[in-house]
């Protein structure tokens, strides 16, 4: 990979179990890495139209946008959802797409 960044948070995921049935063994698991948005700081155009969700206009907003969102990426491809390329997600989202 030619990424240079490095992921703030980085975790693997294996289902171990479905109707009481191993799965572990049969079922390939899954690398997530978190990278702050604030890692891209750099790509975001002045209006912020590149991003997903928009950062705010204000600098608090922003601020808070570049340290709380982050850009995910599974198994070494980067989560693009509707083709949308810079889209950010919090902790709390994050964690709901684990659960399914």
């Amino acid at each position: 990979m030619s990424e240079q960044r490095l992921p703030d948070m980085a975790f693997s995921r294996t289902i171990a179990r479905e109707n009481g049935k191993i799965l572990s063994k049969t079922e390939p698991g899954k690398r997530f890495e978190l990278f702050g948005a604030y890692q891209f700081s750099g790509k975001c155009q002045s209006d912020g139209k590149n991003f997903y969700p928009r950062p705010g206009w204000r600098v608090a907003e922003r601020r808070e946008y570049f340290k709380t969102m982050y850009r995910l990426r599974i198994d070494g491809r980067w989560y693009m959802p509707n083709g949308r390329k810079y889209v950010f997600f919090g902790l709390d989202e994050v964690s709901k797409m684990l659960v399914n």
